[in-house]
């Protein structure tokens, strides 16, 4: 059994995923990396934006940012699944403290 198949990804997820982003608590939000993912920034100085590399590394920068931006919010547009994979297409919104 692989970890597709005992965590199948599914739109249900996806929601599940934007909820915690949006309750802004960087240890929930954590839950959904594995400890040697990459999470990719929008802004920052490489041309993807800001590689954030490890969970807990995601969790820091994720807690630093919602302490300068506490009212950051996502929107979602449309989410997609296909067999292992999901692509969720989203607007995020908040002012500096």
């Amino acid at each position: 059994m692989t970890d597709a198949d005992r965590n199948p990804v599914t739109l249900e997820l996806l929601a599940d995923i934007s909820a915690a982003f949006n309750s802004r608590d960087a240890d929930r939000i954590a839950t959904y990396f594995t400890d040697d993912c990459t999470f990719f920034m929008a802004r920052g100085p490489e041309a993807c934006g800001t590689r954030v590399h490890g969970k807990a590394a995601v969790r820091k920068v994720l807690a630093d940012r919602f302490k300068v931006i506490p009212d950051m919010s996502w929107t979602d547009h449309k989410r997609w699944v296909a067999g292992n994979r999901a692509v969720s297409q989203w607007t995020v919104k908040g002012k500096s403290a």
